[in-house]
């Protein structure tokens, strides 16, 4: 690629809070040859704490995309080139040459029509007797288990369930999974509580 391609404002992938230093690009919201204006959202992108929309710098032409959708890209990151209209309106070819004009064949005569010969009456063929239809029988049911998962949509995971997901099995690596249960007799609070409810209700009201 020539510098004169890549003149103009180049995107950057923009820091996204503390601690985040990189993102998943999840869509372009313009395509090569696109006009856009200035803090016009240009693309989507994911992180471990936020989706957002990245507004473009200046107004132009989005020239190039420099990274796709589904990359990681790092905080600084050159994301797409923009140029100015009158810079782009100057890459498009000015000096196309005009297609030759295309020479039709010649004519070609349709040759004659042989006599045709004459027509006998059509055979009837014999009425076949009908089949007996067999009775529909039940596929193994693995095999309509496998009919039922032609059904399901795979969808691709968002990087914040990733994530979520991925903290979730550190914790079960390095924590101990367990449940305390501790058993406690409180008989005698419960013998103070009723010897003692009807006076302090008197006292307090409560």
């Amino acid at each position: 690629m020539t510098t004169e391609q890549l003149e103009g404002t180049t995107v950057r992938m923009p820091a996204l809070g503390e601690n985040v230093d990189e993102g998943t690009i999840t869509r372009w919201l313009k395509q090569p040859g696109d006009r856009i204006e200035a803090e016009e959202p240009l693309l989507e992108v994911a992180t471990d704490k936020v989706d957002t929309e990245i507004p473009s710098p200046v107004g132009g032409i989005l020239q190039r995309i420099l990274a796709d959708e589904d990359d990681v890209v790092t905080v600084g990151a050159e994301l797409a080139v923009i140029t100015d209209s009158s810079d782009g309106a100057a890459a498009a070819p000015t000096n196309a040459s005009p297609a030759p004009p295309v020479q039709a064949p010649p004519a070609v005569s349709a040759p004659t029509a042989a006599a045709a010969p004459p027509v006998s009456a059509p055979t009837v063929p014999p009425t076949p007797k009908p089949e007996p239809t067999p009775e529909p029988t039940l596929a193994p049911p693995a095999q309509r288990e496998q009919a039922a998962s032609d059904d399901s949509v795979t969808e691709k995971l968002p990087r914040i369930r990733r994530t979520i997901a991925q903290r979730m099995v550190e914790s079960l690596q390095t924590s101990a999974q367990l449940t305390t249960v501790l058993e406690v007799d409180v008989t005698a609070i419960a013998r103070l509580r009723a010897a003692h409810k009807d006076d302090f209700l008197a006292r307090t009201g409560l």
